[in-house]
Parts: structure tokens; C-alpha cells; sequence
């Protein structure tokens, strides 16, 4: 889990400035709302990396298109972005459906909307939630909840998952001991065999959204 509370806004902004070592060119793509609190959110993290001369570069965002027409353009094929921010947008939507999280790629997310996407919050180390603390109270109920619809509290949840593939969307997620024995024990795979089988949940979902993209145009 990466939600950090106001106390600890300096450390993700030091993983900024972490990812900017590691390239002399823009290291950070911004994707700001047009709106007050995505404005001011920016004005106020511009002044940051201007001072500590880091790499940037802003990306107004109207929806949700925008961001993944991004992805395909800048995010993918530019292995010097080290860091995406979003300001006031991304919260409430899997960040992972929208961009790509590749190795050394940080994800902050700066959203006074609400609620979080869960799999934000939970699913993976890369994608940093930023709050002022008014869901920190209940966060280990919200864990709870989550991995109880996730891995299913017991055999007859497998036998349910295994039938609704093509509903659910496989996400990278981290190696972390704890959370591997939790699936383990809630889904009876072993962790090689999850992951073989949210591999190939993100292969139907590339599927779909490639078939979506041939109805739409």
C-alpha cells in the first residue's frame, strides 16, 4: 500500500527528485485538470521543480482520453519520464488502465476527488495516493474490503472468478510476502500461477479495448 498522509508529503516528492538523477532531460510529465484546484496544485509543484531544476513538462487534461492518448505518444516509447504527476484527476479511475507501468516509472496522484480507486491505494507500490487525511481513519476497513472482493474469502469465490474472466482486468502488483500468502490462501493458487492468470486477464482487456477502439471509430 502507498497512501501517504500530509505528514509525509516530502517523501514522495523526494521520489521525484530520485527518478530526475537518473536523466538529464524532462524526467516528469505533469497531468493537470483545468480546473482551480488542478491550476493551483500546479503552480504550486512548478515552483518546486523549477527550484530544484528538474525536468518537466505539462499535459492540460479534459478527460480521461487525454491521458491515454499520452500514454501511447509520450509515456510508452520516452524511457527518460521517470515520474507522472496528477493533479485533481486520476483518483477515482484504476491508473492502470490509462497508462503503463513499466519498470522505474513513480505515479503520484494529487486528486481532491473521492472516492480513491481502491486498486490505486492497494494494488501496487508504483502509484502513490497523496490525501489531507480524511480516509486515513478507515483505511484498514477499506483494505479488508478490498482484498475480500479481490481474492474472495473462499474456494467457491475461485470457482466464481475463473467464470467471469472476461469481467475482470489482471494488474501488475508487487511482491510483498504478506500480501502473497493472503492470495495463496484466498484464491488456492500459488503465486506463479496468479500472476499467469492476471497476465492473461490484461490480454482480453487489451483485446477489448482494441475491439472498443474499432466500434468507436
Amino acid at each position: 500500500m502507498v497512501y501517504i498522509s500530509s505528514t509525509h508529503y516530502e517523501d514522495a516528492y523526494r521520489r521525484i527528485l530520485d527518478g530526475a538523477t537518473h536523466t538529464t532531460g524532462t524526467s516528469v510529465l505533469i497531468f493537470a485538470s483545468i480546473d482551480v484546484d488542478g491550476i493551483c496544485a500546479l503552480r504550486l509543484l512548478t515552483t518546486l521543480l523549477k527550484r530544484d531544476s528538474v525536468g518537466h513538462k505539462i499535459i492540460p487534461v479534459n478527460n480521461y482520453a487525454d491521458i491515454t492518448l499520452m500514454n501511447t505518444t509520450l509515456i510508452e516509447s520516452n524511457l527518460q519520464i521517470r515520474s507522472l504527476v496528477f493533479l485533481n484527476c486520476g483518483a477515482q479511475v484504476d491508473i492502470q488502465d490509462l497508462v503503463s507501468l513499466r519498470d522505474g516509472l513513480n505515479v503520484l496522484i494529487v486528486d481532491s476527488h473521492r472516492p480513491f480507486n481502491l486498486y490505486n491505494v492497494y494494488w501496487n507500490e508504483q502509484v502513490q495516493c497523496l490525501d489531507d487525511g480524511d480516509v486515513e481513519n478507515n483505511m484498514g476497513e477499506l483494505r479488508q474490503a478490498f482484498e475480500d472482493i479481490e481474492f474472495g474469502n473462499n474456494a467457491s469465490d475461485d470457482d466464481d472468478d475463473s467464470d467471469s474472466d472476461d469481467e475482470d482486468t489482471g494488474r501488475k502488483r508487487n511482491s510483498d510476502d504478506d500480501v502473497t500468502s493472503k492470495k495463496k490462501r484466498k484464491t488456492g493458487m500459488d503465486p506463479e500461477e496468479f500472476i499467469k492468470v492476471q497476465e492473461q486477464r490484461a490480454k482480453k482487456r487489451e483485446l477489448r479495448q482494441y475491439h472498443q477502439t474499432l466500434v468507436q471509430a
